[in-house]
């Protein structure tokens, strides 16, 4: 994650390829192990992050199967795959009623897929209300692998935003990023990219040459991506 942030995608590839292929010896174990499939769907490989999905699917306990189902319902809705992926979310649902109240209520993100879909719907006004809701739970998980996290869902649910057309959505998620971690490039790439949407083209310059000020450790072609807006 140290790595990600940096934006050097290729040595946080490396770890999290490692990281996955790890046994897991118990429930949460198996759970954390979503990190390598959300990795790949961050960086648009959702037929990847599908297939890797399963194996947390296939693993012993519900947390991992439950996380295996969220993700392979978010890479499907990648994929433009409506039907399978409110199939995998009645599945998530049902692995959910497996896992104890308390410990459901501490994933963050546990209703991210269902507001994906009703964001791909159009149905925007439930889908924020949902997505605010998962943001606000994320910035209350304590610990720093929690923090680090939060700014990679945030992240994940500010692209999501700005895929389906949900401005407002994407810009005030990417300003929770700026606030959680000012030194973060992801937050100012979004505004960026949401200033250049709405014609603001100092505001979208301005931003974008933030993001690559502090990218300047990251891999080439994420700085080529930051310069090309």
């Amino acid at each position: 994650m140290s790595y990600q942030s940096l934006g050097q995608m290729k040595l946080a590839e490396a770890a999290f390829r490692e990281a996955f292929e790890l046994p897991a010896y118990n429930d949460l174990a198996e759970f954390n192990r979503r990190a390598w499939p959300e990795f790949l769907l961050d960086r648009g490989r959702a037929q990847e992050a599908l297939d890797e999905s399963q194996d947390l699917i296939q693993g012993k306990w519900a947390l991992g199967h439950f996380a295996g189902h969220t993700i392979a319902g978010r890479a499907l809705l990648e994929l433009d795959r409506m039907a399978d992926a409110k199939h995998e979310l009645s599945l998530a649902e049902q692995e959910s009623e497996q896992i104890p109240a308390v410990i459901l209520g501490m994933l963050p993100n546990a209703g991210e897929l269902n507001a994906e879909i009703l964001l791909r719907e159009k149905n925007w006004d439930r889908a924020n209300a949902l997505m605010n809701q998962i943001e606000d739970k994320i910035h209350m998980v304590p610990g720093p692998d929690a923090w680090c996290e939060a700014l990679f869902e945030l992240e994940s649910i500010a692209r999501v935003a700005w895929q389906v057309g949900d401005w407002d959505l994407a810009e005030s998620t990417a300003r929770k990023m700026v606030q959680h971690d000012p030194s973060y490039a992801g937050g100012h790439y979004v505004l960026g990219q949401v200033a250049e949407h709405r014609g603001e083209a100092e505001a979208a310059k301005q931003e974008f040459a933030t993001a690559n000020k502090l990218w300047s450790k990251a891999d080439p072609d994420v700085r080529h991506d930051a310069n090309q807006n």
